[in-house]
C-alpha cells in the first residue's frame, strides 16, 4: 500500500495539521507502509492562485502510483486531493479538524458567533470569497470517499449546510497523550495561553477578565505566547500553573489535551466538540460571559480547587495514540481500494 498525505502544514509551522501529518507519517514509516507528505506551506511563498496551482500540479504528480489520497484540509488541499484523485482513479479520504468559513466570516467581520450558530445564523451573508470557499468545501466534501471528523459534534453541525450523506461520513478522534505526573506545582500562579491573536480566540474579553481577576488575587498572572516551537511551548506548559483557552469555538484543542498530558489543568470555552472527554479536568466557561471567566480564574487559584483537577488528571484512564489513529485510517482505507 501507498499513501499520499496532503496537508495544508507541516513542521517547522505550527498548528493542527502540521502535527497530525508528521505523527502519522512517523507512524506509517514505522510499519513500513509506504507514504509521502505534501504541504501546502512549501508554495505559500507564491503569489495567491499561483501557489495553488503550484501545489495541484506537485499534488498530481505525487499522487502518481498511490492507493488512496489522506487529505487534512477540504479547502487548501482538498480540491486538489479531487482532482489527483479524479486523475489516477484512487480514492480520497478526508480528516477534517476545522471549519475554515466559520473562521474566515468570524475574522472578516468581528461577529462573536460560535461554530454551532454560524450557519443557521449567518450562512447567507457570506462574502464573495466565503461563498467560494464553502462551495469549494461541500463540493470536496460531495467527491471525497470518506469524510472523518475529529469530533461528533462537528460532525453534526456540518451536516445540514453540508447536505453530508450519512454513509459517508465517520468520527476520527485526535489524539490524547497518557498523563506525564505533575513533578511539582507551580510557585506562580501563571495562566498560559497560546495561538494565534486572532478574533475567534476571543483574546481582548480574555484580558479584560484576568485584570478583574488579579483585583481579586493579585497572584494569579496570564502569559501569552505565539509563534514558538511546539518543544518550547511544552516547556512553557510544564512551569505554567494552568491553561487557558477563551476562543469563540475550538473544535478539538490539542493545546488544552497536550496541557492535560503533563498535568496541567485548564479554563477553557464551553463551546468545543472534546467536552465530554476532558469533562472533570479543567473549567468550562460560556466564551462571551465574562463575569464567568472572571469567577474561574479566581476559582482554579483557590489551592483545594486547583489540587482537585490535577488529581483528577493524574487518575484519569483515557488514552489514544497516533498508533490507534493509523489503526483506524487502515481500517477506513481497505475497504476503498
Amino acid at each position: 500500500m501507498r499513501l499520499l498525505i496532503a496537508t495544508p502544514l507541516y513542521p517547522p509551522a505550527m498548528g493542527g495539521p502540521a502535527t497530525y501529518a508528521k505523527e502519522l507519517e512517523a507512524e506509517f514509516n514505522r510499519r513500513n507502509v509506504e507514504n509521502q507528505v505534501v504541504s501546502f506551506g512549501d508554495v505559500l511563498h507564491l503569489p495567491k492562485g499561483i501557489s495553488h496551482v503550484t501545489y495541484l500540479l506537485r499534488l498530481v504528480f505525487s499522487a502518481r502510483g498511490s492507493d488512496v489520497i489522506v487529505a487534512l484540509d477540504p479547502f487548501a488541499v482538498g480540491i486538489s486531493a479531487i482532482v489527483a484523485g479524479w486523475l489516477w482513479r484512487i480514492p480520497v479520504v478526508a480528516r477534517i479538524g476545522g471549519d475554515s468559513v466559520w473562521e474566515h466570516y468570524v475574522n472578516r467581520t468581528h461577529i462573536s458567533v460560535s461554530l454551532a450558530l454560524f450557519y443557521e445564523k449567518y450562512g447567507s451573508t457570506l462574502n464573495y470569497r466565503e461563498r467560494i470557499m464553502f462551495v469549494a468545501t461541500k463540493y470536496f466534501y460531495h467527491h471525497a470517499q470518506r469524510i472523518c471528523f475529529s469530533t461528533k459534534w462537528q460532525l453534526e453541525i456540518s451536516r445540514k449546510p453540508y447536505q453530508l450523506n450519512s454513509d459517508q461520513v465517520c468520527v476520527l478522534e485526535n489524539a490524547f497523550f497518557p498523563t506525564q505526573p505533575k513533578q511539582s506545582v507551580s510557585l506562580r500562579k501563571v495562566f498560559l495561553w497560546a495561538g494565534r491573536e486572532i478574533f475567534i480566540k476571543n483574546t481582548t474579553l480574555l484580558k479584560r477578565a484576568f485584570a478583574e481577576a488579579k483585583k481579586i488575587n493579585p497572584d494569579v498572572e496570564l502569559d501569552m505566547v505565539q509563534g514558538i516551537p511546539r518543544a518550547d511551548l511544552l516547556n512553557r506548559m510544564k512551569n505554567s500553573y494552568a491553561l487557558i483557552l477563551p476562543s469563540l469555538s475550538d473544535i478539538s484543542p490539542n493545546y488544552i489535551k497536550e496541557g492535560i498530558s503533563v498535568g496541567i489543568p485548564f479554563i477553557m470555552t464551553t463551546e468545543t466538540g472534546e467536552r465530554e472527554r476532558l469533562q472533570g479536568f479543567g473549567i468550562f466557561v460560556e466564551p462571551l460571559n465574562e463575569a464567568g471567566w472572571i469567577d474561574a480564574i479566581v476559582s482554579m487559584a483557590d489551592s483545594e480547587t486547583y489540587r482537585k483537577y490535577v488529581s483528577a488528571i493524574e487518575h484519569r484512564n483515557i488514552s489514544r495514540t497516533y498508533v490507534d489513529i493509523a489503526d483506524e485510517i487502515m481500517d477506513i482505507i481497505r475497504p476503498l481500494i
